[in-house]
């Protein structure tokens, strides 16, 4: 609970939280509660849906959807124009080779960004001095995050925050890195979180 209400700065608010003084309003869009409080700040609660688990595993490999990008079922998300938004994603068990390998990407619908700034943190079972950690600022459509298949990545963390200049939805989307007969398969799981955060 007190994560989803760290954001809430003034003491008015959290009187109008605690006093329930101040109606909240459900905003489907964006699958928030909204309200102002007595200063006349508007400040955003988000649901728990904001967080989406992968239900069945996401498979890849040549013949099938391959290298083309695709969209994770249910990994979709709308946003607000001028919103900043902090995104986090964790991929615990992911099964490639180095003749397939992974990319992962956001698709924009609408929706552009503004910027990017995203950690990915990409570990082996057997990495006993850290995981390979690089940056990602790119906000291009569909620019990857992830986009290799010279190692064998078990596990994948990625963190960080975009901010949005045109409204519209963003999903998280996969494929195999260089299309092979090998199966790549990110198993059911695998969760992320897009929160507003400004």
């Amino acid at each position: 609970m007190f994560d989803r209400i760290r954001r809430i700065a003034t003491t008015a608010a959290l009187r109008a939280l605690t006093g329930n003084s101040v109606p909240a309003a459900y905003d489907e869009a964006s699958d928030k509660l909204v309200f102002k409080d007595t200063d006349g700040n508007v400040h955003y609660l988000p649901t728990n849906r904001d967080t989406k688990v992968l239900a069945a595993d996401f498979t890849a490999a040549s013949g099938g959807t391959g290298t083309t990008l695709t969209s994770l079922s249910g990994f979709s998300w709308n946003v607000e124009a001028g919103a900043t938004y902090r995104f986090r994603m964790v991929i615990p068990v992911v099964t490639m080779t180095v003749n397939n390998g992974l990319k992962l990407a956001f698709k924009l619908t609408t929706a552009t960004l503004t910027s990017v700034n995203l950690r990915v943190r990409s570990s082996t079972d057997t990495d006993n001095a850290g995981a390979v950690s690089v940056s990602f600022t790119t906000t291009t459509d569909q620019a990857t995050w992830v986009a290799q298949n010279a190692v064998v990545y078990t596990n994948i963390v990625v963190d960080g925050t975009f901010v949005v200049n045109a409204a519209g939805s963003i999903a998280v989307q996969a494929a195999q890195n260089a299309s092979h007969a090998d199966v790549l398969t990110i198993t059911k799981g695998a969760f992320a979180e897009l929160r507003r955060v400004a």
